[in-house]
């Protein structure tokens, strides 16, 4: 299944803490490619945050990937689950 995480974090009161976290999130992502979890990273431009697509066998492994985020207390997620379309028969079938 794959999913396209969109994430955005608030910069209004970053303190110490908040800043730390943020600071580990690209090794965190690194990881989670190695492992083949996120099949691409990408920035947003102008935003705090960014967009992966994310490969994974449920929705229990997603939510569970997004939960041991280091910034899952400070960022908001938007999920879009996304198919594959093969224009050639006009069929879509869904993203493995």
């Amino acid at each position: 299944m794959k999913f396209l995480v969109m994430w955005s974090l608030t910069t209004e009161h970053i303190s110490d803490p908040m800043l730390i976290e943020i600071l580990r999130v690209p090794e965190y992502a690194r990881r989670l490619e190695d492992k083949g979890k996120i099949e691409k990273r990408l920035h947003v431009l102008g935003q705090p945050g960014g967009a992966w697509i994310v490969c994974v066998e449920s929705v229990k492994e997603l939510e569970r990937l997004l939960a041991t985020s280091p910034i899952l207390n400070y960022a908001s997620y938007q999920v879009y689950p996304l198919t594959e379309m093969d224009l050639h028969n006009g069929m879509v079938s869904t993203a493995e």
